[in-house]
Order: structure tokens, then sequence, then C-alpha cells
């Protein structure tokens, strides 16, 4: 692993307290459930030999049915030994299951008071209709930056266009920025995205263009993604080849870079997934095109291992040595869970070369307790799962069971919806190798049925 790569990582590690409580993910019962009450981050100190308190999330409010309303971010002070409130969140609900909005507030420790820095509403069909944030600035007590975007849907409730605007920090007022329109085919399916950028405060110019094709079984085999020049036509950028082979529970994807000059696809990237008995994936091995050697080298290899109840234990990351030719350690990361199936630790360590041995890095332990609602109305729960999570190339969601009309949205941490779908299958490949890094957030049909994802 890169040293940018793992920076990033550990970076984007402790962002994790705000996935598994915004989306309120926990252990649906029949007659109860277990609710998340608060999250603690934990970094290691070398020096100490021991782990430092950094952030916690706490959740201080629900309503009947269990949903949390208020939950806040603390952050540790090495200073005063003491927690202070660093961000505020509510949600509110149409019923006992959808959201009617979510805002977030940060604190302004020179004014002495709260600032809304981020909100989602949702429409009547429980769909995001108009998300924002901002982005504080602790440094200057002001936002910096921002992004506003409006949704907008069809009939049957399916995503066609979205509008985003940027936050101008000097006129502190939202600007242009960006239009995306969405085609469908007959059956559902995304075929095309084509995004348009706003030029020269005047008018809509193309910028980019995304197509979808898929095969017989309706599984997605090539994303094309195209630019668009100064010549006024459409330029070939990036080509995702997707290979399935369910016989050998295994898929393959190609990546393609656009050579301009010699009007040819090069190759780029390479990855294998293996899927287990389960269906749940157990291996990702990945390789890139080496021009100098004219063959495809050894980049990456992801191990994962589940318990008998299905869950993810462990995660094992390999990079491979081109002059060694030998596989070594980067990073291990270990999953706990109580009696209820309720996961209540993180464990990331990273590799020590020089003492051969795994060093601590950062950790998150979870508290549950057991709700028992008045009443639930709604949707119907879905049970799926989500591999690989982190995710750099793609994502599948493998679902237990199916509703009719059963879909799922990918939003990022604004509440940005990415990727709005209808499902008819029982497993679905989601590619993330263009999405900026950062969390997501998965929602299937329903505001509890919903899973953190890391795409890194």
């Amino acid at each position: 692993m890169t040293v940018n790569k793992l920076l990033f990582l550990l970076f984007l590690l402790p962002f994790g307290l705000y996935s598994q409580t915004l989306t309120g993910e926990f252990q649906f019962l029949r007659n109860g459930k277990y609710v998340h009450d608060s999250t603690y981050i934990h970094i290691w100190d070398e020096a100490e030999e021991d782990w430092k308190n950094t952030e916690r999330y706490v959740i201080t409010a629900r309503d009947q049915y269990g949903n949390h309303t208020v939950g806040y971010t603390r952050v540790f002070r090495d200073e005063s030994q003491t927690w202070e409130d660093y961000k505020k969140y509510q949600n509110f609900y149409y019923d006992s299951v959808n959201l009617h909005s979510y805002q977030a507030y940060v604190w302004d420790s020179y004014a002495g008071n709260w600032k809304m820095s981020d909100s989602v509403y949702y429409n009547l069909h429980y769909l995001p209709a108009v998300s924002w944030y901002k982005v504080w600035d602790e440094s200057k007590f002001r936002f910096s930056r921002g992004e506003k975007r409006w949704y907008a849907y069809s009939a049957e409730d399916i995503l066609i266009s979205e509008e985003a605007d940027r936050f101008d920090t000097l006129s502190g007022s939202w600007k242009n920025d960006l239009l995306i329109n969405y085609s469908y085919l007959e059956n559902g399916l995304l075929c095309q995205q084509i995004t348009k950028k706003w030029k020269n405060d005047a008018f809509w110019a193309d910028s980019l263009r995304i197509t979808y094709t898929y095969n017989d079984q309706d599984y997605m085999d090539t994303v094309l993604t195209q630019l668009w020049n100064e010549n006024g036509f459409w330029e070939n950028y990036q080509l995702s080849v997707q290979i399935q082979n369910l016989s050998e529970n295994k898929e393959e994807f190609y990546k393609y870079n656009w050579d301009a000059e010699s009007q040819v696809w090069l190759n780029s990237t390479y990855k294998l997934v293996v899927f287990n008995a389960g269906g749940v994936i157990r291996e990702i091995h990945q390789k890139f095109w080496s021009e100098y050697l004219n063959t495809w080298v050894d980049q990456s290899l992801l191990t994962n291992e589940y318990n008998q109840q299905g869950q993810r234990i462990s995660t094992l990351i390999k990079y491979w040595d081109a002059f060694g030719e030998f596989w070594y350690n980067v990073s291990s990361t270990s999953y706990y869970y109580d009696e209820n199936g309720n996961r209540t630790a993180f464990l990331f360590q990273s590799w020590n070369e020089e003492s051969n041995s795994w060093l601590n890095v950062y950790k998150e332990q979870y508290w549950w307790s057991f709700f028992e609602p008045s009443s639930i109305t709604g949707s119907e729960i879905i049970k799926f799962s989500v591999n690989p999570n982190p995710a750099n190339d793609f994502i599948q969601i493998s679902f237990d069971n199916l509703l009719h009309n059963s879909g799922y949205t990918l939003f990022n941490s604004s509440g940005v919806p990415v990727i709005s779908k209808r499902v008819s299958r029982p497993t679905e490949i989601i590619e993330v190798s263009n999405f900026p890094n950062g969390i997501y957030f998965l929602k299937v049909n329903d505001n509890l049925s919903v899973r953190k994802i890391v795409i890194f």
C-alpha cells in the first residue's frame, strides 16, 4: 500500500462513527430491535502504549419507535481532559420508518452557538428532494465551501435529473455548477448519465458522459466514460468491462484508458473477485498493466474471513513486492460482535516490517441496547449484505429477501444520491471506481435497511 493510500484510510476511518449512527444501522427483530447508542473512537498512542480518546458519537433522544432524533459528536480535548460538543444531528420522520428531514449543525466556538452545516429534505415518496452542505473552517469561524443539490424523479420514482450548486464564499450565495441527466432502458436499468457544467455564468455546456450496457441477465458488463473536448465532440476516456463466471463463483473486471494519439484502448487495471459458497466476497486480487513488461503485474490481495453467521470477522490486505517477488502484509482489520450479532468493536492495524508484527492504529467501540417500539409502520425490512467494504472498485449487494418494487439508493456523506435503481435479482454490482473517496450510505427500500460504505 502506498503511503498516500494508507494515510487516506487512516484519515477516513474516524468518520465511520457517523455512518454507524446517522443511518440507524442495527439488527431488526420482529418484536423489537437493537439500537446503537454510542460509538467511541480511539487512536493508538505509541509513546504511552495505550489507546487515546479522540471522538465519540452519542444518541441523546429517540422517538417512540426507537429512531434516533438527536445525536452529538464530541471531541476529546487533551489539555482539559474533557469532552466537548463538536457537531449535532437531528432527524425528523414522516412515520416510524421514513425520514422527513435530516439536519446537522457545527459548534461555532467564537459566537457560542450552533450553525446549520448540512441537511436533507425528503419528498412524500421518501426520496431526497433537496440536500446541501457547507464545510466549516474552524480557524476562520466561517463556512469555506459547500454544495446544494435538487432532485427530479419520474412518476415511477426513478431519478431523472439533479442540479448542483456550489457555495461561493466571497458572495455568501449559491452559484450554478452541475446539471446531471439520467436515461434508462425500458426495463428500468440506467443506460446513460450526462453531466453539464455551468460556463461563463451564462450557459450549460456538456462535460461528462457515462454509458452503461448489460448482458442477457441484466448484469452490467461495460461502463464507458467520455469527456466533451474543445473540438465539440465526445472523446473516449475510460472503459470498464465486467466478466461474470457464476459457475466458478468469480467475476473479472478490466479497466482501459483511451490513448487519443493512437486512438486505441490501453490496458490499465485488472481485478479478480472470488466469492464463497454463500455469495459473499472471499478474495479480491488486483493487477496493473506494465508497458515495460507487456504483461499484468500483481498489485494487491484482499482476503475476508467470516464467522458461522456469515459476518465478516477480518480483512487482510497484502501488496506485491515486484522486486523480491513476494506478498507483504499492509493492514489488518478485525470485527467483533456480541451474542446478538451486533458489532461491538472495529480494530485497524498496520504491519511493521522492522518488528515483523502488527501495530495498533485505530479502534472503534460500539454500545447497543434493546428497544421495543410501540408499533412499526411503513415498508417491510429487507435483509442484505454489502461486500467489499471498504471498497475502491466495486461493491456487491446480496439480498436475502426481495419485495415488490425493491430498490436501492447510494448516497454520499452529504446525503446526495449517487445511484438510484430498482432491483429484481438477489445480487447487484455497483461500479464505484470513479466515485470520490469518502463515506457513502446505501439505503434499500426504507430507512431501516441502511449500510455504511467506505470508498477509498
